[in-house]
């Protein structure tokens, strides 16, 4: 796994947005500045360096972002479509003259390697831009009633937009929410992690660097129970977009009632991936360890259970460990770095605490199971790749979402008893399938209940089509046009003539 070339990402390329030193809201297209708001340190997870200071977005911040939103709409919902694109278009190509700038920002605050963090703000651009074309096809239906009378519906934007966006990957997670809802003519009011706002609050101020009139797009950073907890109770939201924990998702859900807010929630995971006998043994395994390990586990479609069938179960073990043995922990800048550090002492100790867990319950650590032994790990937030054998259904690492470098490995018979295994979950998120019988991968996918499906590889993304999750997991699509047409509303116009 280590990189064949250095990235050119270096530290120095955040340095012009880090001189700020305090990071403020944004709303109705510029910096807003205030007393009274909570002051708090944004850490390097890797040393735990202070890397600024961010104004705690508060009630008061969230009234006034969705007051600039709602006077925003207006305008912005009537804008023909092709300027929308045009403008999320300039949108996409600030982004990505200032790829280096933002990838370096992602490093700094969420630690990640940095060739991952430039292909993220790559990618999340590149999203932009297909998104964005779908603002000047939402046609509505036509319907024949006869003589005198002509039937029609439009799709009309939802209104104001919320997005609550995670840690894990700050750059693409925010933007790959708020885009459908711009592309559809909404306005938003995003709230990124307390823990990396820097990324959205820079992508903001490119928006208006491109064109996007004041109010369309509005930042919140704040702590989830203040600012998050009012968009979600806010009567001034049509509609929420969030990512994160599944209980996080169910109290969202509850709040959504005072006012009937549509949803798109992308909650936890715990997905399956599934090896078979008659698999290209060496792609499956360096596809499994990918899948787990890329951002140190901290994916939401993570391939955290690995099902191996009996007939080649030691042989997966033995070249797993051999895989993970070549991923490289260590610093986001250092060139050779696969995996980076966990976004928090906090969320490692919750990692420690599944491993030494799952030991408790009988499963056995064949690798890894604590953190990287070296000098520069100052903060212990290096972890290193771990594979847990000898895992049984009923264990709570087979059970419960990690968000960490972990992964189990569990034996099976047959077709029917991986289906088993695969769907006995309460998420439905994502899930992996290895096999050269092309009518088993049929059967599988029909069958095992997650919202993307990976044969014969894992983790690639096909953006213009949707992704959604089931089960716990969540509902409501991203990507692609159901994701956009998700942020508007069919309306039924029946005309005398």
């Amino acid at each position: 796994m280590t990189p064949q070339t250095p990235c050119p990402v270096r530290p120095g390329d955040a340095d012009s947005a880090l001189l700020r030193g305090e990071w403020l809201p944004w709303i109705d297209g510029r910096i807003s500045a205030r007393a009274g708001r909570k002051l708090l340190p944004v850490l390097d997870p890797a040393t735990d360096r202070e890397l600024g200071i961010v104004h705690l977005a508060d009630e008061e911040d969230v009234d006034a972002a969705v007051g600039a939103a709602t006077r925003a709409f207006e305008s912005w919902s009537e804008t023909p479509g092709r300027e929308r694109a045009r403008l999320l278009w300039a949108w996409a190509e600030l982004i990505e003259r200032h790829a280096y700038e933002l990838a370096a920002l992602d490093v700094l605050e969420n630690g990640m390697p940095a060739r991952q963090a430039l292909a993220y703000v790559h990618w999340a651009a590149d999203t932009i831009r297909e998104t964005s074309g779908w603002a000047t096809k939402l046609t509505g239906l036509t319907s024949d009633q006869g003589p005198g009378l002509f039937a029609h519906t439009l799709r009309v934007p939802v209104g104001v937009v919320g997005t609550i966006c995670p840690w894990n990957a700050p750059a693409a997670g925010f933007l790959r929410q708020i885009t459908p809802a711009l592309t559809a003519g909404c306005t938003v009011v995003g709230k990124p992690s307390e823990l990396t706002p820097f990324t959205a609050l820079r992508v903001a101020e490119l928006a208006a660097e491109a064109g996007l009139p004041p109010g369309v797009l509005n930042v919140v950073p704040g702590v989830g129970s203040v600012a998050g907890e009012h968009l979600a109770n806010h009567h001034g939201i049509a509609r929420i977009n969030f990512t994160g924990s599944t209980a996080t998702g169910r109290r969202i859900v509850e709040a959504s009632a005072t006012n009937m807010k549509r949803m798109t929630l992308e909650l936890g995971g715990k997905s399956p991936d599934i090896i078979f006998d008659d698999a290209d043994l060496p792609a499956a395994v360096v596809g499994a360890a990918a899948g787990i390990f890329t951002n140190a586990g901290q994916v939401c479609v993570a391939g955290s259970r690995l099902f191996v069938q009996a007939g080649c179960y030691d042989e997966v073990v033995e070249r797993l460990q051999q895989e993970a043995r070549r991923f490289t922990v260590g610093p986001g800048f250092e060139p050779a770095s696969d995996i980076g550090p966990l976004i928090s002492t906090s969320q490692r100790l919750r990692v420690q605490g599944h491993v030494d867990g799952a030991v408790e319950d009988g499963a056995t650590v064949v690798l890894g199971g604590r953190s990287a032994d070296a000098d520069w790990n100052v903060n212990e937030n290096f972890y290193q790749p771990t594979i847990i054998a000898d895992v049984t259904p009923d264990m709570r690492i087979a059970r419960e979402e990690v968000f960490g470098p972990v992964v189990n490995v569990v034996r099976f018979g047959d077709e029917e008893e991986a289906l088993a295994l695969a769907n006995g979950t309460e998420f439905g998120l994502a899930g992996g399938l290895w096999t050269q019988n092309l009518s088993r991968a049929h059967r599988f996918t029909r069958r095992v209940r997650a919202g993307m499906l990976w044969v014969n590889c894992y983790g690639a993304w096909a953006t213009s089509l949707p992704h959604s999750g089931q089960k716990q997991s969540g509902y409501g699509a991203k990507y692609g046009f159901q994701a956009v047409a998700e942020h508007t509303e069919e309306r039924t116009v029946l005309m005398k003539l």
